[in-house]
């Protein structure tokens, strides 16, 4: 049987479900609310997050952002709570009422100094983790009754008491919701990284993320699929909550009775109300008890007289006031789920201990003077020992063998070919960045200068392509990767500026008829490696 929380007969999972019917019934209007305010604000946190990492004026725009930041959030809140009031509105079967201006200022002012203060108080008990549930739900009930209220301390104790009420589905639905939001995160991040590839394969359109698929796997990526993901739960969460305040509410208002009886309109109504009337007054006019005939006996007599006295007494004028008759308990056939799990679990511990206690308890008779008692236990040791052994043999063996043949692949494996510089055809990503730095060395050992040079370019084009400042293509120019790192690299203007300097140099040597000597290689070298460190 499915246990039921005693309070408000809904466990979380029922909540959910309630939460998703509800949702479902909702106008376009009422999400337009809810989008209307966490759009903004979702995407001015990911325009300020891209241009904190990696704007050069991010100390320029730091306070700005971050005012325009808190203003948007207010402005977030405000709708949200106009959101979760169409929902208690929608679920009280009620026309929306009004709002005065009074109550629209005193929504502002509320939230704006309790939410804020959520920023510092959430993260704090998401540290303790105990508390982290009624901390969140109270802030939750803040933005539900924010226009209920004439008064911030009247808020804030009505919200700490809706967060305090049925603790246990409140916390069950919040770990399935979060459990539910893993899935969804991981649903948006395999969406944002097919959507690229997906442009290419029907529209032939070449993206970044489709020239370098690492590009993607960055913070702002993942800032963005939190805030899509963001989007998708918070409506549920914030009917979760318009319904555990509604439910809260309904234990001294008696307003879920007052919404069910609002569901019966017109005729059936009336019925309803007729039946209810006339059932006690048929039942008070029941037949009289007949009277005895005068030669009956007393004992007849008296036997009709109980008979009347108990009928009058079951009468609704005298029943009204009596005890409620006691159930019977019912004998429970089978337990819950959870009880069977433990019980199973239980079983199966005290079946493996009792094998063990049979397997090692010692059986040993008495031993006969002058021998030495060998018993079971001892065999067991034994055997266990040289089990460990045989593994230990096993395990080295197989160590051995791993390692001749990987050491066979690597003599077997012949050496890639150095690619040929000189060839147009070459490209930055044939080597890594050690690779065209070895094979520059050893071209300027041989005195092949302009060889040398083309090779140390390429390896600063690797080492900017591995932190995704460049994404190396063949039908790039050498421009073209000076207007990509500079459009990249605005916390680090240094680098572009000497980035430049070795295209200009490599320009004029590689394609132009400059002359290359020791003196300007090293120059260029040496602009390679503060590449490199940068």
């Amino acid at each position: 049987m499915k246990r039921r929380n005693p309070e408000t007969m809904l466990g979380g999972l029922d909540l959910l479900e309630e939460a998703v019917h509800v949702l479902r019934l909702a106008s376009p209007a009422t999400f337009l609310c809810y989008y209307a305010g966490t759009v903004p604000f979702v995407l001015a946190v990911l325009f300020f997050w891209s241009d904190m990492s990696r704007s050069g004026f991010a100390e320029q725009h730091l306070v700005g952002g971050a005012i325009a930041l808190g203003l948007l959030f207010v402005w977030m809140k405000i709708w949200q709570s106009a959101f979760t009031r169409k929902l208690s509105a929608q679920l009280a079967n009620e026309p929306l009422p009004k709002i005065s201006a009074g109550a629209f200022v005193r929504l502002v002012a509320s939230q704006t100094l309790i939410q804020s203060t959520g920023l510092f108080f959430i993260p704090l008990a998401a540290q303790v983790l105990l508390p982290l549930a009624w901390v969140y739900t109270f802030y939750q009930n803040v933005t539900v009754l924010g226009f209920s209220e004439p008064s911030l301390a009247a808020l804030v104790r009505r919200s700490w008491k809706q967060a305090r009420f049925a603790p246990v589905p409140c916390h069950s639905a919040l770990l399935l919701l979060s459990v539910f939001g893993m899935f969804v995160f991981l649903d948006v991040v395999i969406v944002m990284l097919a959507a690229p590839h997906l442009l290419k394969m029907l529209a032939g359109t070449e993206t970044s993320f489709t020239l370098n698929a690492w590009s993607s796997l960055n913070s702002t990526f993942f800032a963005a699929a939190v805030g899509v993901t963001y989007l998708c739960l918070d409506p549920l969460l914030k009917a979760l909550y318009t319904l555990r305040c509604f439910y809260g509410e309904s234990r001294a208002t008696g307003e879920d009775l007052r919404v069910t009886l609002r569901s019966f309109r017109g005729a059936t109504a009336i019925a309803i109300v007729c039946f209810a009337a006339l059932v006690p007054t048929v039942s008070a006019q029941g037949p009289a008890p007949k009277a005895a005939p005068p030669g009956a006996p007393m004992s007849d007599q008296g036997t009709a007289l109980d008979r009347s006295i108990n009928e009058v007494l079951k009468r609704p004028e005298y029943t009204w006031r009596s005890p409620r008759p006691k159930p019977e308990e019912k004998p429970k056939t089978e337990a819950t789920m959870l009880k069977r799990i433990r019980e199973w679990v239980r079983d199966g511990a005290r079946s493996v201990l009792d094998f063990f206690e049979k397997l090692f308890r010692s059986r040993r008779p008495p031993a006969m003077p002058g021998k030495v008692s060998f018993t079971a236990e001892n065999l067991i040791y034994v055997l266990i020992g040289l089990v460990l052994v045989t593994i230990g043999v096993l395990v080295w063996l197989l160590w051995k063998s791993r390692t001749r043949s990987n050491e066979a692949e690597l003599e077997a494996t012949p050496a890639a070919p150095l690619p040929d510089l000189a060839s147009d055809d070459v490209a930055g990503d044939e080597l890594p960045v050690d690779g065209w730095a070895q094979l520059a060395l050893e071209l300027l050992q041989r005195g092949e200068l302009r060889l040398a040079m083309r090779a140390f370019y390429f390896s600063s084009l690797a080492h900017l392509a591995a932190r995704n400042l460049v994404s190396i293509a063949k039908f790039k120019s050498n421009r073209d990767y000076e207007r990509e790192l500079l459009r990249r690299s605005h916390a680090v203007p240094e680098l572009s500026q000497t980035f430049s300097q070795n295209v200009s140099v490599f320009d004029r040597v590689w394609y132009g008829m400059h002359d290359i000597n020791a003196d300007l290689l090293q120059q260029f070298r040496a602009n390679v490696e503060r590449i490199r460190s940068c």
